[in-house]
Formats: C-alpha cells, structure tokens, sequence
C-alpha cells in the first residue's frame, strides 16, 4: 500500500520507503500539516522524525500528496497536474539549472489520480491562495 494522504502514514511504511535512502531507521515522527488539506489540489505536510542513529540524515522532509477529495483530485488529473510532477521529477529535474527539492520518494496512480511526494524540507513558508 502506497501512502496517497497524511492520514496514512505509518513508521513501517516510511521505512520501506526511506530507510535506505538515509541509512537509517525511523523510529517515531509528527506530521505538522502545513498547506492545503481542504481539498484544493493538493496537501503539504511537514514530516518531523527521530531516527534510530546520529547521522546527516534530515530531521524533516515535505510530503506533498493529491488532494483528500474526490473530486478535486479527479480535476487535477484531468488537467495531468500531479502525472507532470512525477514525470518531472522522474525524466527532467537532473536536465534543468535551477535548485529544486531533492525527491526521496514518489509514486503517481493514473487511475485514481492520488499522488505522493517525499522530498526535502526548504523551511520556508506556504502561502496562504486566498490572501496573496
């Protein structure tokens, strides 16, 4: 099972995915949601982890997943929104000079339109798409 929102999550699936990719295990995390969640087009959450030993791997990372309703998922995937995240993170990002997030895990539904992103935190703020 692929984690495609925040509510699902677990320690056992972070580790499948990521454990190798830090050298490490996780062994506790918080999920601080940080963007979206109200059915958009997608949802931000910030990931805070304790790992099992002291090394560089990073304390937090973003999780971006498609929207947690039905159908503003199925209009961004009408429109290929998150199927052209993946496959630029997928085919372009190493082609391109500018900086962008470091991707640590991905995967992409063409049937349901869920998407998930892993990638590295850039501590900065969401901004708020009814204010700004």
């Amino acid at each position: 099972m692929v984690a495609y929102s925040s509510k699902d999550l677990s320690i056992d699936w972070l580790n499948r995915v990521l454990a190798e990719k830090f050298n490490n295990e996780i062994l506790e995390y918080s999920t601080e949601v940080i963007g979206g969640g109200g059915g958009v087009l997608d949802e931000l959450a910030r990931l805070k982890r304790t790992y099992k030993i002291d090394n560089d791997a990073p304390p937090t990372i973003i999780a971006k997943f498609s929207a947690p309703v039905a159908a503003a998922r199925e209009m961004a995937g009408g429109m290929l929104l998150y199927e052209m995240e993946y496959r630029f993170y997928e085919e372009l990002v190493d082609e391109i000079p500018i900086q962008t997030p470091t991707c640590y895990y991905q995967s992409y539904s063409r049937e349901t339109h869920e998407f998930v992103i892993l990638m590295s935190d850039a501590k900065g703020e969401v901004a708020d798409q009814v204010v700004h």
